[in-house]
């Protein structure tokens, strides 16, 4: 038994078509129940929602929100929080309205006061100096500063600014901004992605459907396979690398060539068909049967760069590249059962509707190990317990004991100082 941990593949070339959807225009207007490739993944529009209002800079805009400013449209690519001034106590401060001037005798820095003009009109002031009313009037421009802005009338705030904000659930209404704030700003908020069209991975209006057909082979899933003809794949990972393995392959023939540091350590041409036939009759005419999985031992390497090359028509359900950690010796009889999600159903009548869905086969192993490693693989096989992992029972593909998922049940048996066995239930993934 043999445990492959997949370490994360990028794909960066390949032939295999991207059929599912047109790759997304940002200059196409896409209606409702489209669907679009952006990147490696199929999204599908689901709504048209208004578009680029007016950025405001209090207002919380979730991922996807769109603004519009100074004629440029932004989208928010993360959630964005902006504390409006009665709770940014890290940006602003409460400073107090002493009323209409004249009320009070003595004047402190930042008081508000305000003075009607022609008895309709309101205008305010700050007080820049400390002073009685006998001493100065509101016409001293040393002492006194007119100040009319209301907050949100800028998307951006320097220190000693002087605001007024509305009182909504806290505060008093005057506030004057003693740190800078410059990243309420979407022209140089890095949060904020200027766009011509919403892109479908930031926009509320797109669902994310799945990977695009070239990507469905790194989707950590077995029946979403990519296909194509004579398709060419080429991957890079980063991490030390000593097995590679297809899963839910179909394929008349692969080549698989391996480069780490620029020289190539592994070139070899995999036949994947299986010949069982008894007869000359079989042999002529059953359909061509393939081997379920393959998998290939490498010279261990770091960070390789990974070519397939697939002949004739394929389907591939998943890739993996790992290092592979030896457990122990499998031992014969390893069962394997089928979960069936398929619906098959039965009316009042007795008629039957089956409708064919997919299915895993996980299996179960018994496998011999040193009793002296008990304590290591059973602290190794927990750590894989909620992680995707490829588990190899034999080398040899045809017996079909390969299966990537998960344990889903683990036991050991101590049965002498020599060697003990343990069981393993592996869940395979859908």
């Amino acid at each position: 038994m043999n445990i492959v941990e997949p370490l994360p593949l990028t794909l960066t070339y390949t032939t295999a078509p991207v059929d599912d959807a047109n790759i997304f225009d940002p200059a196409v207007i896409y209606n409702p129940g489209s669907r679009s490739v952006y990147v490696d993944s199929v999204y599908e529009k689901i709504a048209n929602t208004a578009m680029y209002p007016t950025f405001y800079p209090d207002i919380y805009y979730p991922k996807g929100s769109t603004v519009s400013v100074a004629a440029t449209n932004y989208i928010a690519s993360v959630d964005i929080v902006f504390l409006s001034p009665q709770t940014d106590t890290q940006h602003w401060q409460v400073i107090s309205d002493k009323g209409e001037w004249g009320n009070i005798t003595d004047y402190a820095v930042d008081d508000i006061v305000w003075t009607y003009d022609s008895g309709t009109n309101t205008t305010f002031y700050i007080c820049l100096m400390a002073h009685s009313k006998t001493q100065f009037d509101l016409n001293n421009t040393s002492v006194w500063k007119q100040v009319q802005m209301s907050y949100g009338d800028t998307v951006f705030y320097r220190t000693g600014d002087v605001v007024y904000k509305a009182p909504l659930l806290i505060g008093s209404g005057w506030y004057k901004c003693i740190q800078n704030i410059s990243n309420q700003d979407p022209a140089t908020d890095t949060r904020w992605v200027a766009q011509t069209t919403a892109t479908p991975n930031l926009s509320k209006d797109w669902v994310l459907v799945g990977k695009s057909n070239p990507n469905r082979c790194i989707d950590n899933r077995l029946y979403t396979v990519t296909h194509g003809v004579d398709v060419k794949m080429v991957f890079t990972t980063i991490g030390f690398t000593s097995t590679i393995a297809l899963i839910g392959l179909s394929a008349g023939s692969v080549r698989i060539i391996v480069k780490a540091a620029g020289a190539t350590i592994f070139d070899e041409t995999k036949n994947t068909i299986i010949h069982p036939s008894l007869n000359w009759f079989e042999w002529l005419f059953d359909p061509l049967n393939y081997l379920n999985s393959l998998v290939v031992d490498l010279p261990i390497c770091k960070d390789p760069e990974i070519t397939f090359f697939f002949n004739g028509s394929i389907e591939i359900g998943h890739i993996v590249a790992g290092k592979m950690r030896i457990i122990g010796d499998t031992l014969w009889k390893v069962s394997g059962e089928m979960n069936d999600y398929s619906i098959k159903a039965q009316d009042q009548f007795g008629q039957t509707d089956l409708i064919e869905g997919n299915y895993s086969m996980p299996k179960t192993f018994a496998v011999q190990i040193d009793s002296k490693k008990m304590d290591l693989i059973e602290n190794y096989i927990t750590s894989r317990r909620a992680k995707l992992s490829l588990f190899v029972g034999s080398k040899v593909d045809a017996f079909a004991t390969t299966v990537f998922g998960y344990p889903r049940s683990f036991s050991t048996v101590l049965e002498g100082p020599v060697k003990s066995v343990v069981n393993l239930e592996i869940e395979e993934v859908v």
